[in-house]
């Protein structure tokens, strides 16, 4: 097996001191020491003892250098390639959304224009209509077209990614505040004990996609069998069911209604408010996503 090594010198200088602290920390290194210079972390896997020196000042002449030999420890550790181990401290503070869209007899990574266009103009509809929920005072089933300033700010920081290879797959960034709680200890302190306030507003947005997303799917199996079956999706309205949501899902499928899936990796940094068990992965028909 070939692994993945890293050498691109400006893409190890890239990763910053806090992404770098965000990540060991979310993976259970333990602080052992510090200086104004570095680090050094320390972490048991099994029989085996572990430690990282980690720089703290991106100014150093040999920084990317010896953030290579950080991605090196973690590649062994955790049996990864250092290029997996690379982008995932990248997005350390990020969620990473992927919708897989399976377009027909189309070849791996390829859709046709129109319904290119559309997906991307369906995947923005989909999450503003996530984001509009979360920050209503009142869900309503359907949305007014004029968004709040705070629904608009989110989207501004929403970042597109390149196509990954399979089926057509479109990967969305939504950064994610690092701190919850309002006066948060350094990152190279032990975290306290105190309940952070609240989930950030992205990390809202990040999992009502998904826990609408799901609402909608039940609610159109229901429709099938419910003589009313509208009823099920005016019940969903508070769990981020809209026409807005509903339109978006069937855009994302397309004319021919072809299969899409939606799954997301959440920043390790900050994790989840509550610990769940949480399905991050829904594939669903067109027919599934929305009422006729």
């Amino acid at each position: 097996m070939i692994e993945a090594i890293v050498t691109d010198a400006a893409a190890l200088a890239a990763r910053t001191p806090s992404d770098l602290a965000m990540y060991l920390r979310s993976r259970g290194w333990r602080l052992e020491s510090r200086n104004d210079r570095a680090a050094l972390w320390t972490n048991t896997v099994g029989a085996d003892d572990f430690e990282i020196a980690q720089p703290l000042d991106a100014d150093l002449r040999d920084y990317a250098a010896r953030i290579h030999d950080v991605i090196e420890v973690l590649a062994i550790v955790e049996r990864r390639s250092e290029l997996d181990v690379l982008e995932q401290i990248s997005r350390v503070s990020t969620d990473v959304h992927f919708v897989s869209i399976f377009p027909g007899e189309e070849a791996p990574g390829r859709i046709g224009l129109d319904e290119g266009v559309q997906a991307y103009e369906s995947l923005r509809a989909l999450v503003a209509a996530a984001a509009y929920s979360v920050g209503a005072k009142q869900p309503r089933a359907v949305q007014p077209a004029r968004k709040p300033a705070e629904v608009l700010e989110y989207l501004r920081g929403v970042r597109l990614a390149a196509s990954a290879p399979g089926s057509f797959v479109l990967s969305l960034h939504t950064p994610v505040p690092p701190r919850l709680s309002v006066e948060p200890p350094s990152l190279f302190e032990e975290p306290g004990l105190d309940e952070p306030a609240a989930e950030p507003f992205e990390r809202q947005v990040s999992l009502r996609i998904y826990d609408a997303v799901r609402a909608a799917h039940e609610a159109a199996n229901g429709a099938l069998v419910d003589p009313d079956g509208l009823a099920a999706f005016t019940n969903g309205v508070p769990a981020g069911i809209s026409a807005n949501l509903c339109e978006a899902l069937v855009g994302l499928a397309g004319p021919s209604g072809h299969p899409i899936e939606l799954s997301v990796a959440l920043a390790a940094a900050p994790p989840p408010r509550q610990l769940r068990t949480w399905n991050s992965e829904l594939r669903t028909r067109n027919r599934n996503s929305a009422p006729a």
